[in-house]
This record gives structure tokens, C-alpha cells and sequence, in this order.
């Protein structure tokens, strides 16, 4: 039930189980441990956090493990506390796994840490040189910055290599039917009305302000005109769905 809770995002009713468990006696393992940490993050309970992580080792005598470690990453990573993250990395008892260094990545995308990002990038991509997510997730951030030699040469370090990005997938049902859609995959037999509804979308937020960030698309698209990058910012696999629900 903890775990249910926690990954459906409802760390208070989680954390309720856990003290309930407490109470009655019942010994939390080390699986317990993981998804109470999961709760926390996902709430953003970083007090709450810290203090089940210590409670492991001093109540119930339980070694963090990776798995733990990565959770805390995690919840500090949201919080906006890479520098907390890094020290937690540093004073880790072992190498930390790809997952927590993709936290911190994450963590450091959002709240515009480069410093970090490239560090965290590297370790990824040196425990899983095929993986594509950290290139991107750097030449995102590049890019944002306008530093596009940076870009360049990741694109070419994933052509040298041989790393191509997952093509992203999502689906609605609809009349009791699933529609399942796969980025650049223009075969749905509705696709022209999906198109038709997107340009007709697209003019209305344009006349209510919305100017479409195109800079990310250089990433992986040179050569584009300014309309064919709009097109693709702004019809991507997770909008899809939306534009054939409505």
C-alpha cells in the first residue's frame, strides 16, 4: 500500500501507512524504506526525508543502499538542493548507479546548474555509453544558452558513436480504442484532422501571446525553416492524443 501510494503521488496517505506500521509493531524492511523515501520526494518532504533516512540505521538498523541513496537524491534534486546533492553523492559509501546520477542531471536542468549537468552527464554517459538521454538533456541546456559549439559537438559525438534517441511514445482511448502514437510516425488514419486542429490551436495561442521556443530544435535539426521548427515544437507525441481526444 505504501508503494501504491507513493507512486500515485499521494506521499501524505504513504507516510500515514508507515507510522500506522510503526505503531502496531511491524518491522519496516528495506523495500519499505525505498518507497517511503519515493513519497517523500515526490511531495517534496525534504525534512520528512531526511529524517526516515537517518531513522533507518538508527531505529531499525538498516544500511542505505543504492536504492535509498538514489531516492534522496531524487527528493533533494526536486527541491532545487543540487548543491546538498552533490555531497550526498560525495559521502556515498560506493559509486553512485546511472539513476542517481540522472537525478542529479535532472535536478541541475531545471534549476540551470551547467557546472553540475556536465558532470553529471559525464558519469552517465561513462556507466552507459549508449544511453542518448544524457546527450540530450545537455545540448538542451546548451542550447538554451546559446553556447552552440557545445551542441554541435554533442551531435557529433552521438553520430560517431552511434547513439540514436527513442522515438517517444504516448496513447488515448477513445470509443473504447486505443490510439497509440510514435514520434515523427505519421500513419494514424486521422492524421490530417490531428494537423488541421494543431494549426487551428496554434493560431489562437499565437493571438493570445505564446511565442514558441524553437532553439531546442537546432539539437537535433539543422537546416529547418522557422515554421517547419514551430511545427515541430509544437506537434510533438505528447500532444497528439490531446489534439484527437478533443
Amino acid at each position: 500500500m505504501i508503494a501504491g501510494y507513493a507512486q500515485h503521488g499521494l506521499g501524505v496517505q504513504a507516510l500515514l501507512i508507515f507510522e500506522q506500521m510503526v505503531e502496531k509493531n511491524i518491522a519496516p524492511t528495506s523495500i519499505t524504506f525505498v518507497s517511503v523515501l519515493s513519497a517523500c520526494a515526490h511531495t517534496g518532504r525534504v525534512e520528512d526525508g531526511h529524517r526516515y533516512f537517518c531513522l533507518m540505521t538508527e531505529k531499525f538498523k538498516i544500511e542505505p543502499e543504492a536504492e535509498h541513496y538514489t531516492c534522496m537524491i531524487d527528493l533533494l534534486g526536486r527541491a532545487g538542493k543540487v548543491d546538498e546533492v552533490e555531497k550526498l553523492i560525495n559521502s556515498m559509501p560506493y559509486d553512485p548507479s546511472t539513476m542517481g546520477w540522472a537525478s542529479l542531471l535532472r535536478a541541475s536542468r531545471t534549476h540551470g546548474n551547467m557546472e553540475l549537468a556536465e558532470k553529471a552527464a559525464l558519469q552517465c554517459l561513462q556507466l552507459d555509453p549508449s544511453n542518448a538521454a544524457p546527450y540530450v538533456m545537455l545540448a538542451h541546456m546548451y542550447a538554451r544558452v546559446n553556447r552552440w559549439e557545445e551542441v554541435a559537438m554533442i551531435k557529433r559525438y552521438m553520430r560517431d558513436r552511434g547513439v540514436k534517441r527513442r522515438p517517444g511514445c504516448s496513447w488515448i482511448e477513445v470509443d473504447k480504442r486505443i490510439h497509440v502514437f510514435v514520434a515523427e510516425d505519421k500513419s494514424h488514419p486521422m492524421i490530417e484532422k490531428i494537423y488541421e486542429f494543431w494549426e487551428e490551436m496554434s493560431k489562437k495561442i499565437k493571438l493570445a501571446g505564446y511565442v514558441p521556443d524553437v532553439r531546442w530544435v537546432s539539437v537535433r535539426d539543422d537546416g529547418l525553416r522557422e515554421d517547419e521548427k514551430e511545427t515541430i515544437v509544437g506537434i510533438t507525441v505528447r500532444n497528439w492524443p490531446w489534439h484527437l481526444g478533443c
